[in-house]
């Protein structure tokens, strides 16, 4: 048993190609990121989102590990929206939102890293144009220190892979 009691496994199916990697032959992949929408200025966090979409070098929006062997820091996100939870059938006693976002791939902590800027843009101690401005490593060659988010919110949502034809 390699489980913990409160997981169970209920199916698995085994690979017909021996190189299959569910890691590396994922297409895409969807995180979100829950948290209460409290005082925060969600619009200004909407705007930074925008952002983020397209293809960017995002040195500065993830924490850095010389050991794993990432050469290029250059990342295509899909979309990255600010969505409210109760309209995606959450508990009414809460007004949550999430953070979503898709890409093909991401740098260690990036989700995080961008959540805690775009809590500090909510919070208004930061301007949204803060994102735009990280994802110019010309402009901004060295990582300012900020903070991660917490981890706990954080679920990996969704991966989509090539169907068995395509």
């Amino acid at each position: 048993r390699v489980l913990p009691a409160e997981i169970r496994c209920v199916a698995w199916m085994p690979t017909a190609n021996p190189n299959y990697s569910a890691r590396f032959d994922c297409r895409s992949r969807t995180y979100r990121y829950f948290f209460p929408r409290g005082s925060l200025d969600v619009d200004a966090m909407r705007k930074a989102c925008e952002f983020l979409v397209g293809s960017h070098d995002f040195r500065n929006l993830c924490k850095m590990d010389v050991g794993n062997g990432v050469v290029t820091f250059q990342r295509n996100v899909h979309y990255a929206v600010i969505r409210d939870s109760l309209k995606d059938g959450g508990d009414s006693s809460y007004d949550m939102l999430y953070f979503e976002l898709r890409g093909k791939a991401f740098l260690w902590h990036q989700v995080r890293c961008i959540m805690a800027i775009l809590i500090l843009v909510g919070q208004g101690r930061e301007d949204p144009m803060v994102i735009r401005e990280l994802l110019d490593v010309e402009k901004n060659p060295r990582k300012p220190q900020y903070s991660l988010a917490n981890d706990v919110p954080l679920n990996l949502y969704e991966c989509l892979y090539k169907s068995k034809g395509s």
